[in-house]
Parts: C-alpha cells; structure tokens; sequence
C-alpha cells in the first residue's frame, strides 16, 4: 500500500510539473502542455499537434498522426500559450 501511495504521489507530482510548465509558457517544441477533456487532464508534446479549431467554447485539437481531441478549452487561449 506504500509503494501505491508513493507512485501515485510521484505521479501526481509530474503532472502538476506539466501543468505549472504548459501555464508558465513554452521553452521548445518537446515541451507538454496539459489539456482539459471531459475525462481529466491530457498531457501531449506540442510537436504532436497539426491545427487546432474552435468549436464553440471548445477546441479540438489535430494531431499529425490523424487522431482528435475535444478540449474543454477556447481557441483564445491556446494562441496565447502556443506562440511560436
């Protein structure tokens, strides 16, 4: 039961790593960003993404290997959080 509650806090402790990164902006095009969904949280490579279309106060987001992804995030504020 220790070794789960350690994993589990090691990898709550990634993600919040993840997050505070993706919110603080980017540093190259290997860095993560962390995604809204219906589910919870995604963590994806930004070199991964295509294109990214609003769809009402979502976004769904094109990866280059032809998967999608719905995010319970506006289009505004990934043009903040992606500049190039």
């Amino acid at each position: 039961m220790e070794r789960l509650t350690y994993y589990r806090n090691q990898q709550t402790r990634q993600r919040f790593d993840v997050l505070k990164q993706s919110e603080s902006g980017l540093k190259s095009q290997e860095d993560r960003i962390a995604l809204p969904t219906g589910e919870g949280l995604e963590f994806i490579f930004v070199h991964q993404i295509a294109r990214i279309e609003s769809s009402s106060n979502y976004s769904r987001i094109f990866f280059n290997d032809g998967k999608t992804l719905l995010v319970t995030r506006m289009l505004k504020d990934f043009e903040s959080l992606l500049r190039p």
